[in-house]
């Protein structure tokens, strides 16, 4: 039996959803995992239900560290999975040891995989869990090999692909609506989406689009005061948290605006999928699932976003329907869970 763990919060994002479908995947015939939800919530049922589906996991919800160390030492599981770092994880790795589990960590946040990170404490953790890891998996092609030179002896690879709910988002009949959806921090640059869409009001109004707003965080408020500022009422709806499938398969355009790395964003992923036209940040690994025939990557200036969209408004109906074919074709041919599974079992063989 193998061991999935995280800790639970009010948003759990793109990692825990593609971690559980892929764990979900491979206990199809095995029931081969246990999922260890570290918190508290009515909600995690619902998220549950939302991302995964049917489940062919055994969920236990743990309320604290002490009660997850417990159910990890009584059953005395071969592979313990987590990803990211923190230092409430570090008791619970390092009695793994103990007890002699492998484990296998995954880094899913671009700043740890570009070793840029937000704080000596977050720099000690990851040297150390890092160190008591069996094995590293990296969600980044393109940031192997300066982790590799890093951690000289240790075994790294990297997720190879990525995938989505091909089944749930794909195109319906489109309105005229352009979406941000991601947390509102400033990493994603929510800011500069809204400054774009002021920059292009005119072409907006007179083409009748509306700019959906979806996500939550820090950068809340300041956004809905700069949409009152520059009269952008009528232009833009502030969503909040909403399940991405009861919008994006409708939606002609998705921005995705993150600083650092737009690959593989979950948001991103079921965009492509729906058929959207997408608007990206050049960073990262981006351009590995952002292809010309669908979208265009640009810089990370309101000017050149507002000149894409733009350029997208005045395209013909034939060139949108197009679009969507051509975004729908590419999710289709590359957007399967089939990869990560393979790669993921290969891991647990490996380790068992």
């Amino acid at each position: 039996m193998n061991m999935f763990f995280f800790f639970w919060s009010d948003f759990c994002g793109g990692a825990e959803r593609r971690l559980l479908r892929i764990f979900n995947n491979i206990s199809k015939n095995t029931n081969n995992f246990d999922i260890i939800i570290i918190g508290k919530s009515d909600k995690i049922n619902d998220f549950l239900e939302e991302y995964i589906g049917e489940l062919f996991l055994n969920i236990i919800v743990c309320s604290n560290i002490f009660h997850a160390i417990y159910i990890m030492m009584k059953n005395k599981y071969k592979i313990i999975f987590h990803f990211d770092v923190g230092f409430k994880k570090i008791p619970l790795i390092i009695i793994s040891k103990l007890i002699k589990s492998k484990n296998i960590l995954t880094i899913a946040d671009i700043k740890l995989a570009e070793l840029k990170l937000y704080s000596n404490k977050e720099k000690i953790s990851l040297r150390i869990l890092s160190r008591l890891a069996n094995h590293i998996d990296i969600l980044y092609p393109s940031k192997l090999n300066n982790f590799k030179e890093y951690y000289k002896v240790k075994n790294i690879t990297y997720t190879p692909g990525s995938f989505t709910n091909l089944e749930e988002y794909k195109p319906l009949d489109k309105s005229n609506i352009i979406v941000f959806s991601s947390r509102l921090i400033e990493e994603k640059n929510p800011l500069l989406a809204l400054k774009a869409v002021n920059l292009c009001k005119n072409e907006l109004r007179n083409n009748k689009y509306k700019i959906l707003i979806c996500g939550n965080g820090q950068e809340l408020q300041s956004l809905v005061e700069y949409v009152k500022l520059n009269n952008l009422d009528d232009l833009v709806d502030f969503k909040g948290y909403i399940n991405a499938k009861t919008i994006l398969p409708n939606a002609r355009v998705f921005l995705s605006l993150q600083k650092n790395e737009n690959y593989p964003s979950q948001s991103l992923l079921e965009s492509i999928s729906s058929g959207c036209y997408i608007i990206a940040s050049d960073v990262g690994d981006t351009k590995l699932i952002v292809k010309n025939d669908f979208g265009k990557t640009v810089d990370l200036n309101e000017v050149d976003i507002c000149k894409e969209i733009v350029k997208y408004l005045n395209y013909s109906e034939e060139e949108k329907n197009q679009i969507v074919i051509n975004s729908r074709r590419f999710a289709e041919e590359n957007f399967h869970i089939k990869k990560s599974v393979k790669y993921f079992n290969l891991l647990i063989s490996n380790y068992s």
